[in-house]
């Protein structure tokens, strides 16, 4: 075969193996965009958060410690933005002392609750999400007003650093509802009455299913 013949084809074949490579490099960073599921666990630490109406501070309020569990699903929609939804089991709480100032109450709430979030990629393996949370109470035990609210809403933020399938993951939670009251003589809102808000710090891991 003549030289100018081997020229012509090499020519002809070096743009289309190029094609190929860019080709092949497309379908690598689509799989950067895959969805995936995972789950979570920790310890959730609550702090009640105390509004007052016509009567001083409540004394005796501690902060307690109990327990998350569950799972999500994670979709990457660009390669900084990520959306994800959560679906937890929590026990949250609250312990109150007695006049001894020993723990007289050991006030405890379950719940089930949903987190939509939308997540921004802050480095490589720091990921950082935010969005409204809605928890409904499975069941109680103790309670410190007995008049306890069936729905809490409040809004979250998670921080999470990942090693490769594993992290650790860092969360803070405000509820918007009050989960219970107490009141003083009056039961209107103008009376003597203090409304409780949860505040909750989870710290825990996460195991990402590939």
């Amino acid at each position: 075969m003549p030289m100018r013949v081997y020229l012509v084809i090499f020519l002809v074949a070096c743009p289309w193996e190029g094609f190929a490579q860019r080709t092949t490099d497309f379908y690598k960073r689509q799989t950067d965009q895959r969805s995936f599921i995972g789950l979570r666990a920790g310890i959730n630490y609550s702090h009640t958060a105390v509004r007052a109406y016509n009567v001083g501070p409540l004394a005796g309020m501690r902060p307690f410690a109990g327990f998350y569990l569950g799972g999500f699903f994670q979709k990457n929609l660009q390669s900084d933005l990520v959306y994800r939804l959560d679906a937890n089991v929590q026990m949250k709480g609250v312990r109150v002392l007695n006049a001894s100032g020993n723990v007289g109450i050991r006030a405890k709430y379950y719940y089930v609750g949903f987190t939509p979030q939308f997540g921004i990629q802050l480095m490589r393996q720091l990921t950082m999400y935010a969005g409204p949370e809605l928890n409904i109470m499975l069941a109680k035990h103790d309670e410190i007003g007995r008049n306890s609210y069936p729905v809490e809403v409040g809004a979250t933020v998670r921080l999470l650093y990942s090693f490769r399938t594993l992290g650790v993951e860092f969360s803070y939670f405000r509820s918007f509802t009050q989960y219970d009251f107490l009141t003083f003589g009056q039961t209107s809102t103008a009376g003597y009455r203090h409304d409780f808000y949860n505040r909750n710090l989870q710290v825990g891991l996460v195991y990402r299913f590939n």
